[in-house]
C-alpha cells in the first residue's frame, strides 16, 4: 500500500502538464510512456481527460 501513494520521479518544473500527467497515469499501468507511438500517446491524453483525478481538485468558481 505504500508505494500506491509513492511517486518516484516528480516532473520537471518547466514540463508540460499534459505530459506529466500522462507520465503519472503510464507509472501507475506501469507502461513504458517512450514506448507509446505518438497515436497512442493522443489517445491516452483524450481518455484521460475524462478521469476526475485529473481535474483541478481546488473549485475556483466565485474567486476574483
Amino acid at each position: 500500500m505504500k508505494d500506491l501513494f509513492q511517486i518516484a520521479e516528480a516532473p520537471a518544473e518547466e514540463s508540460d502538464p499534459d505530459k506529466a500527467s500522462l507520465m503519472f497515469i503510464c507509472k501507475r499501468l506501469q507502461l513504458k510512456y517512450g514506448k507509446l507511438s505518438d497515436e497512442e500517446k493522443k489517445w491516452l491524453k483524450k481518455i484521460a481527460e475524462k478521469s476526475d483525478l485529473l481535474k483541478n481538485p481546488i473549485p475556483q468558481r466565485g474567486r476574483k
